[in-house]
């Protein structure tokens, strides 16, 4: 079940059976996460879990229980993408959390939060939980993006990173072959 909390920051749920639960936060779903290729995304969906809030917790039969969490301070990324020392407008900036798999891809990650650069080149992800991130970037059709690693730690409000728009080949697995891929505009 999704609860929402009041102005007073409580949320009540109940009447709950016996058993074992476990909750957590949920970001705001935002109205508009930048270009999502082809796939629909509904104001009012289910926002991202922030996994830092999960808590377990049993209810006994005619018992009431009170759980606290607490949302991390959230923070906003931005910055600048740059061709040649030129700001370039149109640009898909994604944010996705590690992956410790070196050879992950390196294209968009479809629904991941993102961004479209302006035409001063500037991008914002805002309200992003402290963790261990990629951010990637270039053009939303392409197949391979530049990326950088990005550590968000708690206390960190605003995190600018300007961003290089650059040329080159990537190698992409594509079963038994490798391909090489242009990436850049």
């Amino acid at each position: 079940r999704r609860h929402r909390a009041g102005s007073d920051g409580m949320a009540h749920v109940g009447p709950l059976p016996p058993g074992g639960y476990s909750v957590e936060l949920l970001l705001p779903q935002e109205e508009h996460l930048g270009d999502l290729g082809s796939v629909p995304h509904w104001p009012g969906a289910r926002g991202p879990v922030v996994e830092s809030t999960r808590q377990e917790f049993q209810v006994a039969a005619g018992k009431t229980n009170q759980v606290q969490l607490n949302m991390p301070p959230l923070v906003r990324v931005h910055g600048v993408v740059r061709r040649s020392g030129s700001p370039v407008a149109g640009i898909q900036v994604q944010i996705v959390k590690s992956s410790s798999n070196a050879n992950a891809e390196a294209g968009p990650v479809m629904g991941a939060k993102s961004a479209t650069t302006d035409a001063n080149g500037e991008y914002s992800l805002p309200a992003v939980v402290p963790g261990d991130y990629e951010l990637r970037w270039g053009k939303p059709t392409q197949l391979a993006m530049d990326r950088q690693k990005l550590a968000l730690r708690s206390g960190d409000r605003q995190v600018q990173r300007d961003l290089r728009l650059t040329y080159g080949f990537h190698e992409m697995d594509a079963g038994l072959n490798l391909l090489p891929v242009l990436i850049g505009v």
